[in-house]
């Protein structure tokens, strides 16, 4: 518009417009400006704007003076539009016979109210095909577009449009689509595991595992053979031939004359016009002779928890054998035995069924092994107690006396420094300080180095059980200690038996005693009640003495039972009655 000065001096004039409908807005170029003078005014409309025709007033304004014009302004819908996106990625490669990866694009509106539109690609190479998915759309959306190619689809590189057409809006974008020729069949092979083997003549190795990884190409199967063999050895192969990716093993067997010593074996693998060869080390060996191990039931079987296994095995062997370990199964360390053992305990704390292994090592070193089962099952443990009576005196020129009790080396209570008169202590919980099955022991340390202490009345008990009674005071001395020992299980007698209860004067009878529990070595003494006696060593919870009387009446003859602890000292008793010979010849 155009503002010409008619008459007077030119004064700045400013314009503006008004009637405009809701939504619009007024902007002016050139305001003010002084008249002779041009302006230039446009309207912008938001997405609501009234839809119509109306008169719009131009109004100038300045120096005294106003002048209006106006212009028709039509207010109408925006035309539907959209936009495409630079396809991500903007790259495919598809191989003759697949199928690529896929491209996404996106389409945003731009303008207009959405309508669906159609992707479809345009120039692409012989023999390969597009698919979209979400096809149609409406903006904004995103569709993703992938390639499929016939086996003979031409090679080589296009670019490829992507066209999107609907709501008379089109648009498009392109990308780049390489058709490939598929990769020739090709494949890896592992190293063998193990890459070594030994086999013994006159008999099959363990087995070599190898992996045939597929590399390129479509899988083709494989066939695997061996090369380098020693005379007399042969291969055997599982899951041959196989299509990598696979997996397949190979074994070795050795005739009684094949040939000694290592050799370096090749495995080869051919198939799909592809050859891949490994390597591993077989070593062929003369058949070795192995001790042999026996293993009897042990003994109790079943047993409790804390009670004492024992187990006895024989090993024959061509060797000397030099060593003997027991494993008992429940995680404890092995029992190492003398090449001559013949036996050994041992005692389960949980309850399950454990294997026993016993292995023999000989000079050559070769091992033999052997096994047996032994189930254990759980009780419920008494609480062992322990009580006593102690005195640890005071002296204006010693100091005070002081004691410290152990058991089993653990230690258990500090005993009052001081006391001048006897003093108990106890029942103390102990349970947990014992072997179950085994000698225990009671240590009193006195580590004051110049003032002795007194203990009295030192007692174990296991319920009604007695394990450990001592009722004499026993002085310890000055920086020194003493120990009682006792056994658990107690020592105890299970029997007490003769040939004869009746035999003849001169004739030869055995007594025959019986025990459990306690702790070896036994020993056991037999009293014939006719001022004679026999000692004896007693093995395997048992022992026997033959005597023969000289008179005849009745005697009671006694057995007392000791063993190495404190507390194993245990007798029985039983009668006989001998009766003179009526053969005599007198």
């Amino acid at each position: 518009m155009d503002a010409t000065l008619v008459s007077g001096t030119a004064t700045g004039v400013t314009f503006s417009a008004s009637g405009l409908p809701t939504g619009v807005t007024a902007t002016f170029t050139n305001n003010p400006c002084n008249a002779t003078c041009t302006v230039t005014v446009a309207f912008s409309a938001t997405a609501t704007a009234a839809l119509g025709t109306v008169t719009v007033s131009i109004d100038a304004s300045g120096g005294g003076a106003s002048h209006s014009t106006s212009l028709s302004l039509t207010v109408s819908a925006a035309p539907f539009d959209f936009g495409l996106s630079t396809p991500s990625p903007s790259s495919l490669t598809v191989v003759q016979g697949s199928t690529s990866s896929s491209s996404s694009i996106d389409s945003t509106l731009v303008s207009g109210t959405t309508i669906a539109v159609t992707f479809t690609a345009s120039g692409l190479p012989t023999g390969v095909t597009a698919s979209f998915t979400n096809n149609p759309c409406s903006p904004t959306c995103t569709v993703t577009v992938s390639f499929s190619a016939t086996a003979s689809a031409t090679l080589g590189t296009t670019t490829v449009s992507i066209d999107a057409t609907g709501g008379g809006a089109s648009h498009s974008t392109s990308l780049s689509l390489t058709v490939s020729a598929p990769a020739a069949f090709d494949f890896s092979l592992s190293t063998p595991s193990p890459n070594s083997l030994t086999v013994v003549q006159g008999s099959t190795s363990p087995s070599s595992s190898i992996d045939a990884t597929l590399v390129s190409g479509t899988t083709s199967s494989v066939t695997f053979s061996v090369s380098g063999l020693p005379t007399g050895v042969t291969a055997t192969f599982t899951n041959n031939p196989c299509s990598p990716t696979c997996t397949v093993t190979v074994s070795f067997s050795a005739t009684a004359t094949a040939t000694l010593g290592m050799t370096s074996i090749s495995i080869d693998a051919t198939g799909g016009g592809a050859s891949h060869s490994a390597t591993l080390s077989l070593t062929v060996q003369a058949p070795v002779s192995i001790p042999i191990v026996t293993v009897n039931s042990p003994t109790p079987d079943p047993a409790n928890t804390g009670q004492m296994v024992t187990v006895t095995f024989t090993v024959s062997s061509s060797a000397t054998v030099t060593g003997i370990t027991v494993n008992w199964g429940d995680g404890s360390a092995l029992d190492i035995l003398s090449g001559t053992a013949t036996s050994d305990t041992h005692t389960y704390n949980t309850a399950n069924t454990f294997t026993i292994t016993v292995t023999a090592t000989d000079n050559s070193g070769s091992t033999g092994s052997g096994t047996t089962k032994e189930t254990v099952t759980s009780v419920t443990v008494t609480p062992v107690l322990l009580t006593f009576q102690a005195l640890a005196p005071m002296s204006p020129e010693r100091g005070l006396g002081q004691l410290q009790v152990l058991v089993n080396g653990q230690h258990v209570v500090d005993i009052t420094p001081g006391l001048t008169s006897f003093t108990s202590f106890g029942p103390i919980d102990i349970t947990t300080f014992v072997t179950f099955g085994g000698q225990n022991s009671v240590t009193f340390i006195n580590s004051q180095t110049n003032q002795f202490s007194l203990v009295k009345n030192v007692t174990v008990t296991q319920g009604s059980t007695i394990l450990l009674h001592v009722t004499k005071t026993r002085s310890v001395p000055a920086g020194g200690t003493v120990t009682f020992t006792f056994s658990l299980p107690a020592l105890s007698t299970t029997g007490f038996t003769v040939s004869s209860s009746s035999p003849l004067v001169g004739q030869d009878v055995t007594f025959t005693s019986t025990f459990t529990g306690g702790t070896a070595p036994f020993k056991c003494v037999f009293r014939f009640g006719d001022e004679e006696s026999a000692s004896v060593i007693g093995t395997s919870g048992g022992c026997s003495a033959t005597h023969d009387f000289d008179y005849e009446g009745t005697f009671n003859v006694t057995v007392l039972i000791t063993g190495s602890s404190t507390s194993d000292r245990v007798s029985s008793s039983i009668g006989v009655t001998l009766v003179q010979n009526t053969d005599d010849d007198d």
